[in-house]
């Protein structure tokens, strides 16, 4: 029979309670009921320092928020023939390729665009 996959562990976490002081005495009470006999308490954990936690949220960089996620901008559907679906795709692809993320132009961008004009026309 092969040995699980934690074995080595479980093996390591018997050598440590065996190194480990036992009580005083026999009659010495545990803290908890829940704790088996053989653990030991628990090892301090490290307290954490404001200045740790600061750098830690501040390396941190989350996801542009989109247009999806913004309150200024209104989900709507509209229906476009496929032929010019297909032809303004095809064109955006032309027109973004080499510009960074920033700077490209989708479908949305040309219709709100076209709408500003027609509106104020």
């Amino acid at each position: 029979m092969t040995k699980s996959r934690f074995a080595a562990l479980a093996d390591l976490h018997r050598e440590r309670t065996a190194d480990e002081p036992t009580p005083a005495s026999e009659g010495e009470e545990r803290s908890s009921s829940l704790v088996p006999e053989s653990s030991s308490t628990p090892a301090p954990v490290p307290e954490r320092t404001p200045e740790a936690e600061v750098t830690r949220t501040s390396t941190r960089q989350g996801r542009a928020r989109g247009k999806s996620s913004s309150g200024e901008y209104q989900k709507t559907t509209i229906l476009l023939h496929t032929d010019v679906y297909h032809a303004v795709q095809t064109k955006l692809l032309t027109v973004n390729r080499g510009k960074g993320v920033g700077e490209k132009k989708d479908m949305s961008d040309v219709v709100n665009d076209l709408l500003r004009e027609w509106m104020n026309s």
